[in-house]
């Protein structure tokens, strides 16, 4: 996509956006690929079977970075795209950045949302073979990403972690267990996110 194209988007206040849940929004965070965003929004729409829009994108939260583990804070980002969004909309909004993400507590994170929220937040940084020292592998990067934004998006719709090792919401404590599971809803979690859109 051209730049004077993306330049067209719609921003964060813009009154135009849909309301309801009906909508999720791509947020860019200091990506600097954004042209997977159109790859992973096509994807989250076959998905959730509801309408994506990608947005231009928002600085990396000040004060973020942790220098002392060269991490950034994922609740911090939760909190600034919280600042930029109208109140009155129900949009599902999800940030996307290349930054190596943690919370307190964890080594890493590879997301985070609000359970039954509207905002959460995925880092692309470990789902690249590059991180790792391997030799890059676009196709199982996008596998992962999408497994991982569909997972948190999850949450926002109310699901839970799920015991089912194959199911999107079973919890990733690496990327091992990423790759392991599949990138779909169980059918327990697919009945409930399905009852959950409906309202």
């Amino acid at each position: 996509m051209k730049r004077s194209e993306r330049n067209q988007r719609l921003n964060m206040k813009d009154k135009s956006l849909a309301q309801g849940q009906g909508v999720i929004t791509l947020v860019p965070l200091g990506l600097d690929e954004e042209s997977i965003l159109e790859v992973l929004g096509r994807d989250l729409k076959r998905v959730f079977d509801i309408q994506v829009r990608i947005v231009n994108h928002l600085e990396i939260p000040a004060n973020s970075h942790n220098p002392q583990r060269n991490q950034y804070q994922a609740t911090l980002f939760l909190i600034a795209m919280r600042r930029c969004m109208d109140p009155e909309k129900k949009e599902r909004v999800l940030g996307v950045t290349d930054k190596d993400l943690y919370v307190e507590g964890l080594n890493f994170v590879f997301g985070q949302a609000e359970l039954s929220g509207f905002f959460a937040v995925i880092s692309f940084a470990r789902l690249h073979q590059s991180f790792y020292k391997l030799p890059e592998d676009r196709v199982l990067f996008l596998k992962r990403a999408k497994k991982e934004a569909v997972h948190e998006l999850g949450h926002t719709f109310g699901l839970k972690h799920c015991p089912n090792s194959n199911c999107v919401m079973c919890f990733s404590n690496s990327l091992h267990d990423t790759d392991r599971k599949s990138d779909e809803f169980c059918q327990s979690c697919k009945t409930r996110i399905e009852q959950l859109l409906r309202f």
